[in-house]
C-alpha cells in the first residue's frame, strides 16, 4: 500500500503515514466552519483511522470546490506550520504552482510513484453533499 496524495494534475506526493495525517489535520483545521463535513471527512481518510499505508487522497476523483478549499487550507496551514511537516506542505504547494505553470506532472511526482489514473472515485465528490 502507499499513502499518497494525488493533485489534479496527477502529479504524487509520497509521505509516511505520520505526514499524510499531519497534512490532513491541518488542513480540516484550516478549513472554517462552512466546510465542517469536508473537515470530518478529511479526518477519516487518515492512516490513524483506516490502517497503516493506507492514506490515500485523489483530488482528481474530488469536485473543484472540494479541491480549491484542500488547496487553500493547506496553503493556509503552511503559513506558520511546525518546522517538521513544513517541507512537505511546501512539496505540495510547489506541486500545485508547478501545474499552474504547465509543468509536466510527471516532473513533480514523487520517486517511485506511478502516474495512473484509477477510474474509480471514493470518499466525498462534492463539499455541497
Amino acid at each position: 500500500m502507499s499513502t499518497t496524495i494525488t493533485i489534479e494534475d496527477g502529479s504524487i506526493l509520497g509521505l509516511s503515514n505520520g505526514g499524510f495525517d499531519w497534512i490532513m489535520e491541518l488542513a480540516a483545521a484550516a478549513l472554517g466552519p462552512e466546510h465542517a463535513a469536508m473537515s470530518a471527512w478529511l479526518l477519516d481518510q487518515r492512516c490513524d483511522v483506516r490502517g497503516p499505508g493506507v492514506g490515500y487522497l485523489d483530488l482528481q476523483e474530488l469536485s473543484p470546490s472540494v479541491c480549491a478549499a484542500f488547496r487553500a487550507a493547506c496553503k493556509l496551514a503552511a503559513e506558520d506550520a511546525d518546522p517538521r511537516i513544513a517541507p512537505f506542505l511546501e512539496q505540495l504547494l510547489a506541486m500545485w504552482r508547478a501545474a499552474d505553470a504547465g509543468e509536466p506532472a510527471e516532473k513533480h511526482t514523487s520517486p517511485n510513484h506511478g502516474m495512473r489514473p484509477t477510474g474509480e472515485t471514493e470518499g466525498l465528490i462534492d463539499a455541497d453533499r
